[in-house]
């Protein structure tokens, strides 16, 4: 889940635009479901930033961390996405990026694609337009609601980009995100991607409830000492305290227990943490307390019909693309109760020379992420490219003939 500080306002200062005004100078945020408040701290780059001809992304010194947690091979795995480059990346955000009034958003959409919002109130019997107009924070923070949310509204905005001719090289989601990837890249249809999505919020509200916990952030230290952190304080306590959410270099969210939470994050101040603080969330995502989630989405994730991606998918849960998305299947519901690398992601695409990064969905948390951890690259919201606002010229040449 991408949390911002405040309400988003769809019309941010020009000085920022594209940026918005949450992550002008520095963008934080985490899902799975929890996230730090972008303006919440100093401003930093990160020391890990795929600056043309950085070779650092290629090193080969030994990796502690165990097999199934290292990062992947970026020359391997980017010379599968090369091949499509230099198109835009389309990025779509996850629970947490809702925020009242997002309705907005969708103003500058064509009927085609409004018409999805129709379908979606339909099918799972929420007055959806109400909810994006009238709705308070509250109320759109209830998991059940801010998943179905978020995906009618990325996939209205996906689906009016390509009716106005822009089509993505690579696609990747935070989280609940990447159902929406799925649905961009061919792999599931929208009636499919829907009921997966309304089920699986409706499954981790559930979780949350029976399974308190609860998410925290902690800024300025490396990801191995956070994860050390955890695995320390889950020893000592007996409970639950995990890494869920590497968001980039240098920002991370932990999850668990809310007694471990609470002593990772004061162990991580203690350890020279720029920031460490809880996250106002409504259970411990991306945990194993999510593991009844998992368990009753299973049936339904292998009995969906998936196809074979038409436009490159990268996997949040793994930063490497879909190949075989038979075996996917288990990955997509691991998603539920393991970490997010979005790091890994932003690594991985910059590697393969992408450039060009298109948020299609609520908020602007993700282009702060790629800002933060790339360099020479432009960032852009689907709301900004469909105004006409900042057009670079890839989204430009594609808006204009189309």
């Amino acid at each position: 889940m991408l949390i911002e500080p405040k309400p988003y306002d769809p019309e941010p200062d020009p000085k920022s635009a594209g940026v918005g005004p949450a992550i002008a100078s520095n963008g934080v945020a985490a899902d799975g479901n929890g996230a730090a408040t972008p303006d919440a701290w100093p401003a930093e780059r990160s020391p890990i930033a795929n600056r043309p001809g950085d070779r650092r992304p290629f090193d080969r010194r030994p990796d502690s961390r165990p097999a199934d947690r290292r990062p992947t091979d970026h020359l391997l795995n980017a010379a599968l996405l090369s091949a499509a480059a230099p198109g835009p990346a389309f990025l779509f955000p996850g629970q947490g990026s809702q925020y009242p009034g997002m309705v907005r958003d969708l103003t500058v959409c064509g009927p085609r694609a409004r018409a999805l919002v129709a379908e979606a109130e339909q099918a799972t019997g929420h007055d959806i337009t109400r909810l994006m107009t009238n709705a308070d924070a509250a109320t759109i923070a209830n998991p059940e609601l801010a998943q179905l949310l978020v995906f009618v509204a990325s996939s209205v905005l996906h689906t009016e980009l390509r009716d106005r001719g822009v089509r993505p090289t690579v696609v990747a989601g935070h989280s609940l995100g990447e159902y929406t990837a799925l649905f961009a890249c061919g792999s599931l249809d929208w009636t499919t991607a829907l009921s997966l999505v309304a089920y699986r919020g409706q499954a981790m509200a559930e979780a949350a409830e029976n399974e308190p916990g609860t998410m925290g952030a902690v800024v300025g230290l490396p990801v191995a000492t956070v994860e050390h952190l955890c695995r320390t304080v889950a020893q000592d306590n007996g409970g639950v305290a995990v890494v869920a959410n590497v968001n980039s270099a240098r920002q991370v969210v932990v999850s668990g227990t809310t007694d471990e939470v609470e002593s990772v994050l004061e162990k991580s101040r203690s350890a020279g943490a720029l920031r460490s603080r809880r996250i106002p969330v409504g259970g411990a995502y991306h945990s194993p307390l999510m593991t009844p989630a998992r368990d009753a989405l299973a049936q339904r994730v292998r009995e969906a019909t998936l196809r074979p991606p038409r436009t490159p998918l990268v996997s949040s849960v793994t930063g490497e693309p879909i190949t075989d998305i038979e075996a996917y299947r288990e990955v997509l519901l691991d998603q539920v109760t393991r970490p997010v690398r979005w790091h890994t992601v932003v690594q991985l695409l910059a590697a393969a020379g992408i450039t060009h990064y298109v948020e299609a969905g609520p908020g602007r948390v993700l282009s702060g992420l790629v800002r933060e951890g790339t360099r020479g690259t432009r960032q852009q919201t689907a709301l900004d490219a469909l105004r006409g606002r900042e057009k670079t010229a890839a989204v430009a040449g594609h808006l204009e003939s189309a």
